[in-house]
């Protein structure tokens, strides 16, 4: 793993276009992917560049969140043709930024070692708008070196930001209630 200085965002909606305009900001480069033109357009205008397919900002980044809705959309992004699969190199790191089945996140993880990458999963406390984006904790878990690798990044949008191991808890319990366990790292 190198250190992250590209960061490619998949989907550039109402969450993944305020953590492209953040991370811009704080001087990231960013590659951005949306099926939508004028989401890509949208992201450009706030700084990013646009790819044409997943695999295209797999391929110019060191990063890659996806901040996609559903479970088949994660799976197309990733895996679909034209996907991340197809542009990554090993070592990549993939941030899974929604709320998903812990069980579904861990066998994603285990695909994605297959090929040497390496997933982080990183659920926000409310992804339904990017209006908190920047305003709100960052909860994280996965490859401790790897986690270390993307704080920086994590911190361009997020007011703090917490490791809480290798594998996160039961998500049916609020992460925030596990952070002040002291189970967390920052």
């Amino acid at each position: 793993m190198k250190p992250v200085h590209t960061v490619g965002i998949l989907g550039l909606g109402k969450m993944g276009c305020p953590i492209a305009a953040h991370l811009v900001a704080k001087g990231f480069k960013v590659v951005g992917y949306d099926p939508l033109e004028e989401a890509r357009n949208q992201a450009v205008a706030l700084g990013a560049r646009a790819a044409a397919s997943a695999r295209e900002a797999a391929r110019a980044s060191d990063l890659v969140i996806v901040v996609v809705g559903f479970d088949s959309e994660v799976e197309e992004v990733l895996f679909g043709r034209e996907g991340v699969l197809e542009g990554a190199r090993p070592g990549l790191i993939v941030a899974l930024g929604p709320r998903w089945r812990p069980r579904y996140s861990t066998r994603l993880a285990a695909r994605l070692a297959e090929k040497d990458l390496v997933l982080l999963d990183i659920p926000a406390r409310s992804w339904g708008s990017g209006r908190d984006c920047g305003q709100a904790p960052r909860y994280g878990a996965g490859d401790p070196d790897a986690f270390e690798l993307c704080r920086p990044v994590f911190g361009a949008f997020a007011s703090d930001v917490f490791h809480l191991g290798r594998r996160a808890p039961d998500r049916s319990r609020r992460w925030s209630t596990t952070s002040s366990s002291g189970r967390a790292s920052r």
